[in-house]
């Protein structure tokens, strides 16, 4: 094998290497954005900013209840499971290794 044959075949690892980081990192972000709840508190939705905040949460798939918070005009972040997103990454940790 060449100099230049083990350099573009280097070069050629280190991008698969990067492809594959990047796969991962959406997979996990995307099973974080399942396991993503908001609680929005009634007096909120009722503002000037509640139906815009509504079509802007459907439109990212992201779920929402509305309901009411113990603060006032509080929009609460829960994750409802996050085993799922343990369990992608555990999935994907020893998919990188093999």
């Amino acid at each position: 094998m060449s100099k230049e044959e083990k350099i573009r075949a280097s070069k050629l690892r280190k991008e698969v290497r990067l492809i594959g980081f990047h796969l991962r990192q959406e997979k996990l972000q995307k099973a974080a954005l399942r396991a993503e709840e908001a609680e929005i508190d009634a007096k909120v939705v009722e503002g000037s900013v509640g139906g815009c905040l509504i079509s802007r949460l459907a439109e990212k798939g992201i779920k929402y209840r509305i309901i009411s918070n113990p603060i006032e005009r509080s929009i609460v972040w829960t994750m409802s499971n996050p085993q799922d997103i343990a369990q992608v990454e555990l999935d994907l940790s020893y998919s990188a290794k093999c």
